[in-house]
């Protein structure tokens, strides 16, 4: 079997020990689980010391554990290694943990000793004996030993000590004191028995004589040596492994023609990893270096339009709403009714769920970005004044088009669910789309440049969010443990590292005021308003807000008061003033289960509302008190809308759904 244990030196410094915090340097020795993937340690990397300080050593509780180097069961009652990393555990045996942990042991040299081993004192002396005579440690100056450890000793062979449960008894009683005995060479001596085992012993045989001379078939029977047993005969031929269960197109999400069903609701990917089932565990995680701007539909003409019109931004208006309205980013006073949905400004953007989306910063045209869970970037340019030229009347949904019709291009540059995704660095041509993935990679869209550049990438982390920035050149990435790495996208290299939450960070944002503010949403129940520049390695939150169970979504509220509105699986959302702590708890379904992305609610454009996803089609929306205040529907919205985003200039809304579409509601004229 493969080691279960990686001990490599790290090939580059941008990694930080789970344990600790401490920054890893190039070149560094590392213990980390072997992982999925060739190159990846599950769990996480550590550092040596930390490590083996974290190593336990105890009686197996039961025999159904294995020992991950051999994949044989522990014996119950025997002594055996756990080998910690995170929440990760790994059980080995005594020759298997000393023939991996020799080295490693080693690479601190004086620092660690067999004898710290955590748990070790509490074995019993023939257990413990056992431990050290697995790491040869017999003498002062071999490996992990110090010169207090005593050496091992052989066990007596007329004396067995039964289970670890009964030797662990008779240490704590004193009845093993004196048994075993070392002579001055270190060999071991006959046992020297004490006149209380002397006089057990004598017991003993007393009355097993008294039991022979009943001569009663049960005592006979007792007596009799038991007889060996028979070895069980082996089939000279093997059997056949059993044939791979058959699915169907259905079960497999494919249409009956064998091609992928483009119109599933259904999401096939695992919402918590983001990973898919047929994913080869041989292939790099994503596709290293930049990748040019080409459109899985192969259009060159569209994609040369396309970028010049991400280049071509500006931030003065010349849509319906007038230069007046554009010079007014924020404070827009819009009523539920005003906002309509029309056929054309519906459009398919992703092949699957899409669970990121938001608008470009700019006045003259509406452009709105969609990640959804397979790695995939739809961008779509509403015409002004029409909508996009893709509706619901192309029922196909083969997103194929020709050369002249640019109004919407799909794109692959992750492979695995993106985890985060906004329009960074300045208005209109300034502006550009940063993606971050599971797959541990953080892209920018420059539309000068016309490529995705990597701007940082890991080769362990699984970010599961991501926020950077209004100017872009600081990244805020969060992962499944609940680290946090601050990066400078402009360098590529981490500024810090820290942990925030014990458990996965579902949401990032900061706040728009530019106070320096940071919050967050956890799979621990709680959201957490940070200060960025006094996080420090032992961070602590300037403010906590407590949930009942995981808590998937937080945003500022956009008028620069000291709210955040949170979303949780109780199935409530908060309204949260972390300033005062005050909150106010509006009851609203949020059990998506398990083939929906989770809902996240978001502030209208003033910050007087809040909106909602709704499990009957809907956008629910409830004002500061908590009470409901409207409700968006339409007939051209098939789905629930799982997520959504609002235009930072104009008073536009975009839902998405778990087929893949974008909706767009409109102030009609």
């Amino acid at each position: 079997m493969p080691s279960p244990l990686c001990f490599q030196r790290a090939p580059t410094g941008r990694d930080a020990c789970r344990i600790t915090g401490e920054q890893i340097l190039k070149g560094e020795w590392t213990v980390g689980f072997r992982g999925s993937w060739w190159h990846q340690a599950s769990g996480g990397w550590q550092k040596p010391l930390p490590f083996l300080k974290g190593c336990l050593i105890e009686y197996s509780a039961n025999g159904q554990a294995i020992c991950k180097s051999t994949g044989k069961k522990l014996v119950k009652g025997e002594p055996r290694f756990v080998c910690k990393n995170g929440s990760n555990k790994v059980y080995l045996s005594l020759d298997a943990a000393a023939k991996l942990l020799r080295p490693i042991i080693a690479s601190v040299q004086q620092s660690f000793q067999v004898s710290q081993f955590e748990g070790l004192d509490l074995l019993a002396q023939p257990d413990r004996e056992a431990v050290f005579r697995s790491f040869d440690a017999c003498s002062e100056g071999d490996v992990g030993m110090g010169a207090t450890t005593p050496g091992p000793s052989e066990p007596s062979e007329d004396i067995g000590f039964g289970s670890a449960r009964k030797r662990q008894k008779l240490v704590d009683q004193g009845t093993m004191e004196g048994i075993l005995t070392v002579s001055g060479n270190g060999k071991p001596t006959q046992p020297q028995l004490t006149d209380f085992e002397k006089q057990r012993m004598a017991q003993i045989e007393r009355n097993r004589q008294v039991l022979s001379s009943l001569k009663t078939p049960f005592m006979e029977a007792i007596l009799k040596p038991q007889p060996r047993p028979t070895p069980k005969r082996k089939s000279l031929t093997k059997p056949l492994p059993p044939p791979p269960s058959r699915r169907s197109l259905r079960q497999q999400g494919k249409s009956p023609y064998g091609s992928s069903a483009r119109d599933a609701d259904i999401e096939n990917v695992a919402p918590d990893t983001g990973s898919t089932p047929e994913q080869d565990s041989t292939r790099p995680r994503h596709q290293p270096g930049d990748i040019d701007f080409k459109c899985l539909e192969e259009q060159p003409k569209s994609d040369a339009s396309f970028l010049r019109l991400l280049s071509s931004g500006s931030t003065g208006s010349v849509g319906p709403e007038g230069p007046e309205a554009a010079m007014e980013p924020k404070g827009h006073k819009v009523t539920v009714g005003e906002l309509t949905l029309r056929e054309e400004d519906v459009v398919k953007v992703t092949p699957t769920a899409v669970v990121l989306l938001g608008f470009q910063d700019r006045g003259d045209e509406l452009v709105v970005a969609g990640g959804d869970k397979t790695g995939h970037v739809g961008l779509w340019h509403l015409r002004s004044g029409r909508g996009g030229q893709r509706g619901l009347a192309q029922q196909d949904n083969t997103m194929e088009g020709t050369d002249d019709d640019s109004d919407l291009l799909t794109f692959a540059p992750h492979s695995q669910m993106l985890s985060g995704l906004k329009w960074a660095g300045g208005r209109g041509q300034a502006s550009c789309l940063f993606t971050a993935s599971y797959d541990g990679s953080v892209r920018r869209l420059d539309a000068g440049v016309g490529r995705w550049l990597l701007s940082y990438s890991s080769a362990e982390s699984e970010y599961s969010a991501f926020e950077c920035s209004t100017d872009g050149q600081t990244g805020y990435l969060a992962d499944k443990d609940g680290f946090l790495e601050i990066v400078d996208m402009r360098t590529g290299s981490v500024a810090q590292s820290c942990r925030l939450h014990g458990k996965k960070v579902n949401a990032l944002e900061v706040d728009p005021a530019g106070k320096g503010l940071l919050v967050s949403a956890s799979t621990d129940a709680t959201v957490s308003v940070w200060d960025v520049r006094a996080l420090g390695s032992t961070p602590e939150a300037l403010a906590t807000l407590r949930h009942l169970k995981s808590c998937h979504g937080a945003r500022f509220c956009p008028s620069g008061a000291s709210k955040v509105v949170t979303t949780s699986f109780d199935d409530t959302l908060a309204i949260w003033d972390f300033g005062t702590d005050a909150r106010v708890s509006i009851r609203h379904n949020n059990n998506t289960g398990r083939w929906l992305s989770p809902f996240k609610a978001l502030w209208d454009w003033c910050g007087d509302n809040v909106l909602v996803g709704g499990m009957m089609r809907t956008v629910d929306m409830y004002d500061s008190a908590g009470k409901p205040s409207g409700q968006l529907s339409s007939e051209h919205m098939s789905a629930i809308p799982c997520r959504m985003c609002t235009h930072p200039q104009h008073p536009v809304l975009a839902t998405a759904t778990g087929s893949g579409r974008i909706h767009v509601f409109q102030r009609q004229q």
